[in-house]
């Protein structure tokens, strides 16, 4: 048996060019056309940037710009329609989502000046056929498939099909890391933007329209110096009082307001407290409407109250059952030594106390503190605290000590300001904004009418602090209202100093962990695509053959036509799909003979695929 060879032909695989050349010169030639333009690269990159930008931009705007927002409870309150925010914020998801295969493009331009500059030199960023196709499967699906082949190939430490341990090119690592990077920010902006949909609700919002120029509503509170002046000459009425005495019967009709006021049935002003229990003199509110609100000043008082009782009692010397002894150190400053029948009393009172000197003792009858701040003092007794019908004891911290048959006796001091208050009213609550000392003769008024805080503070809290609270604050705040209510008969309306309105809005409340982390993520991602692409403009500027090494990175086309295509296609340095293939005919089309096969011939092929046998083996 012979053997005939052909010497002069050599067979190659059909997926290999017709001639072989190691040298790089003699294998590329000059590119048949221009690299894409500098600034088309340039143009993507900043598209995608300002895409983004723009979007999660419209997401600030919605909330801070076109809507009235506070930060409060690690949240954002905004008037901001809840629906609508997410779904700018869903626009920004979707728009990374979509850019990220543009932005491994651009990538991929330092990929191919890695893979150039290894190809002259030799170096080790060359991959084989087998790491081309992970590196253009890796780039070219920009999915969790395509991740998943470059990663277990990594892992894998690079083996092939075949089993032989091969060197990774390091740009495959880099094209497998950049995917990863990229993916994460899509993935974790999905995330971010769920979570925020999730955490985030309507809320209402009330928005308030506030009117600074008046005329406005006499909501505010003053005394009527009219009333003052017309009074001025009257028996048995000092020129501080305002017509509050009239002649020796007093005055009923002040008598009157007083009561209804402190009961709140007056139809012209109510005794209301700011948020630091500060008693202020007010309009009747059942009327008004509640999206209404003002700013506007007023009369006020603020008192503070503490039991003595345990500094006033000697536990040897208690008294009889008909009474408990008390006398209070000078450190106290309040007499009760004194008999009841000897203070003024003019409230007919039936308890201890009231306005104090300086020297501690209740002041006569004509006299006043002659201050706008001034001490109160009083000794309540009440049976309400015998709960236990316990004796000789204290009653928890309510200051009262059950002693004898009357029950418990507390001995209380308070301190007294007469005050000019601005205030803010809205939906029933009013807040304090600023008080000074009012005038003298204010002062001096509610000197004399805190006489009637013993005859009429005492049953009104009777009880307090036994299960809940605290006795000396009730007494406190009843006092204040007690006190400022006998001065409302020279109290008149006057102009409130803003009026605003309120109306109800739905809003959104998003919690700042999610709302921040989805904007750092979609700044991360601009700047990461911002950075590719100037090192894309750099690298096409440095070689003009990085968009044709890109093109087989990214193009299987180009794959296809090296495996498929005419012969000179093989060797054109191009791009371009239509530079690659030319002119197609109908003999061009692929045959796959899976089911026939021919020896030595590939499983896919041209139809006009000539295939010379070279050996004849006998």
């Amino acid at each position: 048996m012979a053997t005939l060879r052909d010497e002069s032909s050599t067979l190659l695989s059909p997926n290999r060019a017709t001639r072989e050349k190691s040298s790089w010169t003699t294998v590329v030639a000059r590119p048949e056309e221009e690299s894409p333009p500098t600034w088309t690269i340039a143009l993507t990159g900043v598209v995608i940037v300002l895409a983004v930008a723009i979007v999660a931009l419209g997401v600030l705007l919605e909330v801070f710009r076109l809507h009235v927002y506070h930060i409060a409870d690690r949240a954002l309150y905004t008037t901001a329609p809840l629906g609508r925010t997410l779904a700018i914020a869903h626009l920004s998801s979707l728009v990374v989502g979509l850019s990220v295969p543009i932005a491994i493009g651009l990538g991929a331009y330092s990929l191919a000046g890695r893979w150039l500059a290894a190809s002259r030199v030799e170096g080790p960023d060359r991959p084989t056929p087998y790491q081309l196709g992970i590196l253009m499967k890796t780039l070219s699906g920009a999915n969790l498939t395509a991740l998943w082949t470059g990663s277990t190939y990594i892992v894998g430490r690079g083996i092939a099909p075949g089993g032989k341990s091969l060197s990774r090119p390091p740009m495959l690592r880099h094209a497998v890391f950049m995917l990863l990077f990229f993916l994460l920010l899509a993935y974790a902006t999905t995330g971010v933007e769920t979570w925020l949909g999730l955490a985030s609700s309507a809320v209402p919002y009330p928005v308030t329209d506030i009117l600074s120029d008046g005329p406005f509503p006499s909501f505010g509170r003053r005394i009527n110096q009219t009333l003052c002046d017309e009074t001025l000459g009257l028996s048995a009425n000092k020129p501080y009082q305002c017509g509050l005495v009239r002649g020796s019967g007093g005055n009923p009709q002040a008598a009157s307001l007083q009561i209804l006021t402190m009961n709140g049935l007056s139809k012209t002003t109510v005794i209301a407290f700011t948020q630091d229990s500060t008693a202020i003199m007010v309009p009747p509110t059942a009327n008004l409407s509640d999206q209404l609100g003002w700013v506007a000043t007023t009369l006020g008082v603020k008192s503070t109250c503490t039991s003595v009782t345990a500094q006033c009692i000697d536990p040897g010397n208690l008294g009889s059952n008909a009474g408990l002894i008390t006398n209070c150190p000078p450190s106290v400053n309040f007499n009760t030594t004194a008999l009841l029948s000897d203070i003024c009393n003019p409230y007919q009172a039936d308890f201890y106390g009231g306005p104090l000197g300086p020297d501690g003792v209740p002041l006569a009858c004509g006299q006043n503190a002659n201050s706008t701040e001034f001490r109160f003092g009083a000794i309540v007794i009440s049976p309400a605290y015998n709960v236990n019908n316990s004796l000789e004891t204290f009653v928890g911290d309510t200051g009262f000590f059950l002693h004898g048959n009357r029950g418990g006796y507390n001995v209380l001091t308070c301190e007294i300001k007469a005050l000019d208050v601005k205030y803010h009213y809205f939906n029933g609550s009013y807040s304090l904004l600023s008080s000074t000392p009012s005038e003298l003769a204010q002062g001096q008024r509610l000197s004399d009418g805190s006489w009637a805080g013993l005859k009429y503070v005492p049953t009104a809290v009777d009880g307090a602090g036994l299960y809940s609270g605290s006795y000396a604050d009730a007494f406190a705040a009843r006092l204040s209202l007690v006190t400022l209510a006998t001065t409302a008969y020279v109290i008149e309306p006057t102009e409130a100093l803003q009026q605003e309105y309120t109306w109800p809005i739905i809003g959104s409340r998003i919690p700042l962990a999610p709302f921040l982390l989805f904007f750092t993520i979609a700044f991360i991602y601009c700047v990461s695509v911002a950075i590719i692409t100037i090192k894309a403009v750099i690298q096409i500027r440095t070689s003009p053959y990085t968009s044709v090494a890109r093109s087989r990175l990214l193009d299987p086309s180009t794959v296809i036509s090296t495996a498929y295509g005419p012969d000179d296609a093989k060797l054109k340095p191009t791009h371009t799909i239509e530079e690659l293939f030319g002119d197609e005919t109908a003999a061009d089309r692929l045959n796959v003979a899976v089911d026939t096969p021919v020896d030595g011939l590939p499983l896919v092929r041209r139809s006009t695929f000539q295939y010379r046998r070279t050996s004849l083996e006998m």
